[in-house]
């Protein structure tokens, strides 16, 4: 089933991500974004929050969320303009590289390691002395 997905994606002609910008929709990261750009496919973002935070449109193109007219422009602009969606491509993919687990994977398990110091330490205090008679 999986391959069958990726089949699909890697085929496409645009990635869409139909997002609303109200509610949950505003703040959820769509992990198809970066896997489109992974495959060399042209996305189509919504204007939401976080969407707006993480990317650009050097790497992708943005319409209004919400606004069907605003998507339907946005899918037609990237149909028409081949230079447009060959260099979104190559900025994607620059991005997701930049973003990659390999490189990025020990600033990861760093952070992950900061968070858990605390606790860890916490986690000491509360055990018994290992030493009898203090």
């Amino acid at each position: 089933m999986v391959e069958k997905l990726v089949r699909v994606m890697e085929n496409a002609d645009l990635g869409v991500v139909p997002k609303r910008k109200d509610g949950f929709g505003n703040e959820a990261f769509s992990t198809k974004i970066p896997e489109f750009m992974a495959m060399g496919v042209p996305v189509i973002i919504p204007n939401t929050a976080i969407d707006s935070y993480y990317f650009n449109d050097s790497v992708a193109t943005f319409f209004e969320a919400n606004s069907d007219a605003s998507l339907a422009e946005a899918m037609l602009r990237v149909i028409q303009d081949p230079e447009l969606r060959e260099r979104q491509v190559r900025s994607a993919q620059v991005f997701v590289q930049d973003y990659s687990w390999e490189k990025n994977q020990s600033l990861y398990l760093d952070t992950v390691s900061k968070l858990l110091k605390p606790r860890e330490m916490k986690q000491a205090e509360l055990r018994p002395s290992s030493r009898q008679g203090d």
